[in-house]
C-alpha cells in the first residue's frame, strides 16, 4: 500500500466533482500548473492540485499552510452563484482533515483562502472552493471586514492587468507547543493568529508588481483601508518561513519582492 501521504486520490475527486490530480508531499516533485508559474513556496504539508488552485495542506493543523493561484479577468465574468456545499475532503485521510461539525458554534467562519467569488467561471470551479481544505477558522469581523474587502479589490486588480498570481496562508506568529495552541472542534482545527495574501501582477506590458498583505485574526473590525495592512513580500517570507515567487530572476526577485508598491485602492 503506497504511503498515506503519496495516496492519489483521482477516483474519488472524480466521484465528488472537486477536480483533484494529485496528492503528494511538498518535499516531492513539485507541481506543473499554471497557479505555481513562478514558484512553489514550500512548506511542511500535502499539496493537493485541485485544477483551479492548488493546496498546501497542514495534515497536523488541519488547515491549509497556503493555497495558491492564477487569476484572470476571463476567469472573472461567469455569473455563477455560491454553491455553500461546504464539506469534508475525502481526498485526505480521516484522522487529517477537517469537517463542517469542527466549526459548529465555534464563533468561527469557515474561512476560504481562495475566495468563492474568484470562481464564478464554472459550477465544479465554485464548488471546489467550498471544500475544507481550503478553509480555516476566521473570526467573523476579518473574514466579513477588512479581509472581504481586499478580496474584492484583488479581483479588481485582476480585471486590470494581464494576469495575478495569488498566495495566502496561515501564520503563527505566537508560536505555542502543538498541545497549548487554540483550536476548535474535535478535530483541533488549529486557529492562525494573523492571515497573509502575497500577489505577483504581470501589466499589459509584461512588467511584474508585487504587493503583500498581513492581517490579524482579530474579534474587532480592523480600522483604516485593507491598504493600511500592506507588508513587503520580503515581510510574508519572514513571518511565514516560505519562498514565494523564486522562479523570477534573483536580482527581480529581490527588488519586487522588498519594495512596498503603492496599493492602488
Amino acid at each position: 500500500m503506497a504511503p498515506r501521504r503519496v495516496r492519489f486520490a483521482a477516483m474519488v475527486a472524480t466521484l465528488i466533482g472537486v477536480g483533484l490530480l494529485s496528492q503528494i508531499p511538498s518535499s516531492a516533485q513539485p507541481v506543473t500548473s499554471p497557479h505555481l508559474e513562478f514558484g512553489q513556496p514550500g512548506g511542511d504539508c500535502t499539496l493537493l492540485d485541485k485544477r483551479v488552485f492548488v493546496v498546501c495542506y497542514d495534515e497536523d493543523r488541519r488547515i491549509p499552510a497556503w493555497v495558491a493561484y492564477r487569476l484572470k479577468a476571463s476567469d472573472l465574468t461567469g455569473a455563477v452563484d455560491r454553491t455553500d456545499d461546504f464539506r469534508a475532503d475525502e481526498a485526505l485521510d480521516d484522522e487529517a482533515r477537517s469537517e463542517p461539525r469542527d466549526y459548529e458554534h465555534s464563533g468561527y467562519d469557515q474561512g476560504h483562502m481562495a475566495p468563492a467569488e474568484d470562481f464564478t467561471r464554472s459550477e465544479r470551479a465554485m464548488s471546489t472552493t467550498f471544500l475544507l481544505s481550503n478553509m480555516t477558522p476566521q473570526r467573523p469581523a476579518l473574514n466579513r471586514g477588512k479581509w472581504k474587502a481586499l478580496e474584492g479589490q484583488i479581483r479588481k486588480l485582476a480585471g486590470e492587468v494581464q494576469a495575478v498570481w495569488i498566495i495566502t496562508g496561515s501564520l503563527f506568529t505566537t508560536p505555542r507547543p502543538a498541545h497549548h495552541r487554540q483550536t476548535i472542534g474535535r478535530g483541533r482545527v488549529a486557529v492562525p493568529t494573523d492571515f497573509f495574501k502575497v500577489i505577483l501582477a504581470r501589466d499589459s506590458d509584461g512588467e511584474f508588481t508585487t504587493y503583500g498583505f498581513i492581517m490579524p485574526n482579530s474579534m474587532n473590525p480592523l480600522k483604516g483601508k485593507a491598504a493600511d495592512f500592506e507588508q513587503t513580500v520580503n515581510e510574508a517570507e519572514r513571518l511565514s518561513g516560505l519562498n514565494f515567487f523564486d522562479a523570477l530572476d534573483d536580482a527581480m526577485e529581490e527588488r519586487l519582492e522588498s519594495a512596498l508598491e503603492e496599493w492602488p485602492f
